[in-house]
């Protein structure tokens, strides 16, 4: 699957209340195709939109929200149980991602939302 429908299917099962999620997923990222990612989802945590940042928008940071581990492994890697690389997020319904960690063994990168913003609904 792609990540956008790996993403609604692992919000969809965290609101079950379901901790572990695993499907191949193909995001395009490298030449070798889809990979494994196996999900681990923490319980659900208490909205505290009281507590976010100014510079994005508080409604969307309202939402239920979990944090959530990804671990990618190769389809056809035969050096063991090591994924290649692991994320790790706080999660909310709407799908905005917070509190980034990638894990790639040799270093990691944290990442932090700077700025969002609600845009208008398009009238159709």
């Amino acid at each position: 699957m792609f990540p956008t429908e790996h993403t609604l299917q692992l919000i969809d099962r965290m609101k079950q209340g379901e901790r572990n999620f695993t499907r191949m997923v193909f995001d395009g990222a490298t030449v070798d195709g889809a990979m494994d990612v196996n999900a681990v989802m923490g319980a659900p945590l208490a909205p505290d939109a009281g507590n976010a940042d100014k510079r994005i928008a508080g409604e969307l940071l309202t939402s239920q929200s979990w944090r959530v581990r990804l671990a990618f492994f190769r389809t056809d890697d035969q050096r063991g149980t090591e994924p290649e690389y692991e994320t790790s997020m706080r999660l909310f319904a709407n799908g905005v991602g917070l509190d980034f960690l990638f894990d790639y063994h040799e270093f990691s990168i944290k990442a932090r939302l700077e700025r969002l913003e609600a845009v208008p609904r398009p009238q159709c």
